[in-house]
């Protein structure tokens, strides 16, 4: 902290190089981490593969923020550990570069028939119906194999991505088995058959010759519809699309005509699109998913810890004054957000300049954070303060408490809904074709609406308590997925961001100041450790593998949806369950470092703060937050 007397400034130079390592250590996340999801994609990781990925490195987090924080306040070593976690997360990240991309072909095959006769040539797909309550009708693919498209599936997609200039080859074999063969002409000419201007190709059912030709551009033959007198087929729906403007041998012809009544299986060779279903089919779970699973796997290992340890570290720091700690953690979210914006920049440029997106920069400049971040911790002060005798007797106070119990539970859903934001927020922003630009504004807006709070969290939890926090979080990530399920343009989304200051920012100010609370003398990091692995961890987890799932199951919009209507339930019923509690104990107003785990210490001489509590002959039996800490009753203790 600066304190300014007079002209004379004066730094706390206690606490500077922990403002420092908060700086670089999210300087370096800003510029890489939310950039993770559209690497994978850019490797050719599919939705599914992605929703595996993120929603199982959580979980690993779950087990390994509190078990190195345990370890971090059983030996006194913090500042240790939390320079190996975080010079091995450095270079474990990097790992990540050595990751082949995947094989993905850059056209998709489409089955289709074409029919061919001496007036004109279509494109006929029928596909399975099934009649609805309505008296109308619904399409169905009951194929077991998603791959190839029909031409139907493959006009709806290309009007839905507003795809243009399409070019699609053909490679035609006869549909009707025998020994005979047909005459195709492809021309220019509008006269009878017989009279038209053609080049003949002769095409034998009996040698399986292929017949070769293109479409010029079928996005014209995929607006062009017609309708053919038919007999109708039960249980079949069918799908005509007038065939023109072709390419045979590289001349351009008007169309294809036949000297009979043919039918063609074609094989029609066109552009790639997203979310075919073919995409699914292509490498699924190959060597491009199993590297990137281990490497992110050991970066999870050391870099989940890293959060609880700085923030235990910092709380013991702060001392009295830990209502003080959202002005230390404030500087990491500036770090994040200017490189964030900064390494965005880049890429933008360099998009420009090699008509391609690099991703490399990030990791560099990730690596380069990393360095001075462990520079930054090694000169921070160790944690001496804090005594570790009969920890497993504290935990265990603590977790037999149903009030810390609902507490933890409710971080748990925090970190399920961060884990839908911060998996496939973006990866929904690009299917709608939002710029790396956007995509760059909105970890800035993140970043400055968190700063805001951070830096005035302090009054806002005296004012009104870290519960109602999490209530005000609660409502803000309800309305934050209600907006994302309206979007119709990606640069929307920029006015949605500064929600992430209530949802985040104040969420977790309001957490890991009520954890410190709830900590017993001993056990600061390895409580950090239990929130920051329900949130970024086990939470984050059920967040990323849900919404995979339920993004493929009812689509974005709904997810969405779904995610905003649960918060506001949770909400709702987190409001009265608190109530109930808070006519057990007084609102906590001024922090003092006041204890009940003292009767615990081994070797401890001098009758603690608690304990004078403990024999007052009016002291309340129920468990009560006193002084900034959590006091307990005598049977309990």
């Amino acid at each position: 902290m600066v304190r300014q007397n007079g002209c004379h400034i004066e730094i706390n130079k206690t606490l500077l190089p922990l403002k420092v390592y908060y700086f670089f250590f999210f300087s370096a996340t800003g510029t890489l981490l939310p950039f993770i999801p559209i690497y994978m994609k850019r490797l050719g990781l599919l939705a599914q593969e992605a929703g595996i990925i993120f929603g199982c490195m959580p979980f690993i987090s779950f087990f390994v923020q509190p078990l190195f924080s345990f370890v971090a306040d059983r030996f006194h070593k913090h500042k240790l550990i939390l320079l190996l976690c975080t010079f091995m997360s450095g270079l474990s990240y990097m790992c990540l570069l050595f990751v082949p991309a995947k094989h993905i072909p850059h056209t998709i095959t489409i089955k289709t028939n074409v029919h061919c006769n001496t007036q004109d040539s279509y494109i006929r797909d029928c596909l399975p119906f099934q009649a609805n309550k309505s008296g109308g009708s619904k399409i169905t693919f009951s194929r077991d194999d998603e791959c190839p498209l029909t031409f139907y599936e493959y006009a709806s997609m290309s009007r839905q991505n507003n795809m243009t200039g399409i070019h699609c080859k053909a490679s035609c074999l006869f549909a009707v088995p025998g020994a005979y063969t047909s005459r195709v002409c492809f021309t220019t000419d509008v006269r009878p058959f017989g009279e038209r201007n053609c080049v003949d190709i002769w095409v034998s059912s009996s040698k399986e010759s292929y017949l070769h030709f293109a479409i010029k551009n079928a996005t014209v033959t995929m607006m062009s519809e017609i309708h053919q007198e038919r007999i109708a087929l039960p249980h079949l729906i069918c799908k005509e699309y007038n065939l023109k403007n072709l390419l045979h041998q590289g001349k351009s012809y008007w169309q294809m005509l036949c000297d009979e009544e043919t039918v063609l299986n074609c094989d029609f060779e066109c552009p790639r699109q997203t979310n075919t279903g073919c995409e699914k089919r292509i490498n699924l779970y190959g060597i491009t998913f199993v590297m990137f699973f281990i490497f992110l796997l050991i970066c999870n290992l050391f870099s989940s810890p890293t959060t609880s340890l700085i923030d235990a570290i910092a709380y013991d720091l702060l001392g009295e004054q830990n209502y003080f700690w959202g002005r230390q953690r404030m500087w990491g979210t500036i770090g994040f957000g200017l490189f964030a914006l900064l390494s965005t920049g880049l890429m933008e440029f360099l998009e420009h300049s090699h008509k391609d997106i690099d991703y490399h920069i990030s990791f560099y400049l990730f690596i380069a954070f990393i360095t001075l971040a462990c520079i930054a911790g090694s000169r921070m002060e160790s944690s001496t303060t804090i005594k570790s005798a009969q920890m497993f007797q504290k935990l265990g106070l603590v977790f037999k408490n149903i009030e810390i119990l609902i507490f933890l539970f409710v971080i748990l859903i925090f970190g399920t809904l961060n884990g839908a934001i911060t998996g496939f927020l973006f990866w929904f922003l690009k299917d709608k074709g939002t710029s790396q630009t956007v995509l760059g504004l909105c970890l800035f807006l993140n970043c400055l609406s968190e700063l805001i709070i951070l830096g005035i969290s302090n009054k806002i939890l005296k004012k009104i308590g870290h519960i109602p926090c999490l209530y005000m979080a609660l409502a803000a990530y309800s309305i934050r997925f209600l907006c994302y399920s309206f979007l119709t343009k990606g640069w929307f989304v920029l006015a949605i961001e500064p929600l992430h200051g209530l949802t985040f920012g104040l969420m977790y100010a309001s957490a890991s100041g009520h954890a410190n609370i709830l900590a017993p003398p001993g056990l600061s990091a390895t409580m950090q450790g239990i929130v920051g692995g329900l949130h970024f961890g086990f939470g984050k987890g059920i967040g990323s593998m849900l919404t995979g799932s339920l993004f493929t199951v009812m689509g974005a919009v709904w997810t969405w949806r779904v995610y905003s209507v649960s918060a506001l339930i949770i909400m709702l019923l987190y409001i009265p369950t608190q109530c109930l509690f808070s006519k057990r104990r007084q609102r906590l107003e001024v922090p003092e470092q006041v204890s009940k785990f003292e009767s615990l210490e081994e070797d401890v001489t001098n009758e603690s703060p608690i304990e004078r509590l403990l024999t007052e002959d009016n002291q309340s039996p129920e468990t009560e937050i006193k002084g900034g800490k959590l006091a307990w009753s005598r049977d309990e203790l």
